[in-house]
């Protein structure tokens, strides 16, 4: 996996679509700051580039750059320092400084902003013909599955592999009992199951998930829930949280009778252990300070107030940068 990774990294780094936000030539190199978002066009990539502009429009003097990222490959990136700050999600960063699975070492340079900026959950759709009603029956029933999903090197495709793993049950294997995988963008993966190419959709998204959303308005689909037990190995094992989908989830579009319990993962801002404290503070203040503008940079943002951040849940054990713990300090927010 982590060659996969490495290999991400590179074309990252070559990536073209860079966003650029100068804030003049006199500006000093302590002051160019490095943010990873996702893949240019997801949701993720919007969030840091509207971050981008409230740090550059708070603190002219600071140089903003954001560059395209990923789940898996943003905490090695911040944790080497090739990267200043990056979205992350509380499970790998964990798992990152740790050098634990999918990371091949330890990256320990990696620090806390802030949590709570919204919270994905792992969802799983098939359309409405598929003879499954339940995730768990994909494996009981050997059903021959034509799975859409995220790339295996992102954290979705990655918990892909973990949720079939806990039943000793490979990808390969469902392709043996006929089925398929496609992987790719969040818009492939909808493409591909409104067309009939794939008959089940897993992915790693806030609520509600455009791709989801906007298949659910030609096809009908239906939610595959997981087990109990198979949610509780995969809390127990690395970290995800429990959460549901409301009913209200996809505004009718998608029927659901009650809440569907749903892993989720806590997203938040990391920074590198090195990068000065007062670059951290003035990023963080100028995020807590103007959190009305947080909100309106996408929908899933929504829940980014600073008192709620506090006591964001499911964060794992990260550090918090000590320039972000002077400005919750100066501000009397309890952040532990």
């Amino acid at each position: 996996m982590y060659k996969l990774i490495h290999k991400f990294r590179k074309s990252l780094a070559t990536a073209a679509a860079v966003v650029m936000l100068s804030a003049g030539s006199t500006a000093q190199a302590d002051n160019n700051i490095t943010i990873l978002g996702g893949p240019v066009g997801g949701g993720w990539y919007m969030i840091a580039s509207g971050v981008a502009e409230i740090i550059q429009s708070t603190y002219p003097e600071l140089v903003v750059r954001v560059v395209p990222g990923g789940g898996l490959v943003n905490p090695p990136r911040v944790g080497t320092g090739d990267a200043d700050f990056a979205l992350s999600l509380s499970v790998n960063t964990e798992m990152a400084m740790k050098g634990g699975d999918p990371y091949e070492e330890a990256y320990e340079d990696i620090r806390s902003v802030a949590w709570g900026f919204n919270t994905t959950v792992y969802q799983v759709v098939a359309r409405e013909e598929v003879p499954v009603n339940t995730f768990d029956e994909i494996i009981s029933e050997k059903f021959a599955a034509k799975l859409a999903t995220p790339g295996m090197q992102t954290m979705g495709g990655w918990t892909v592999k973990k949720l079939f793993n806990e039943y000793d049950v490979s990808i390969d294997d469902v392709k043996d009992w006929g089925g398929a995988h496609y992987q790719g963008s969040h818009s492939r993966s909808g493409d591909l199951l409104r067309d009939g190419q794939a008959n089940i959709l897993m992915t790693l998204l806030p609520l509600p998930a455009p791709n989801i959303l906007e298949v659910s308005n030609v096809r009908k689909l239906k939610f595959l829930p997981m087990s109990d037990e198979l949610m509780g190995k995969m809390v127990e094992k690395y970290g995800y949280g429990r959460g549901e989908i409301p009913v209200d989830a996809y505004k009718g579009a998608i029927q659901i009778d009650k809440p569907i319990p749903a892993l989720t993962i806590a997203s938040g801002l990391i920074a590198n252990a090195n990068l000065s404290d007062e670059v951290v503070y003035k990023v963080t203040k100028a995020l807590m300070d103007n959190a009305d503008r947080v909100q309106k940079i996408h929908r899933s943002m929504v829940t980014f107030v600073p008192g709620e951040i506090a006591k964001a849940e499911n964060r794992g054990n990260i550090g918090l940068h000590p320039g972000a713990q002077k400005y919750f300090e100066e501000a009397g927010i309890n952040y532990q």
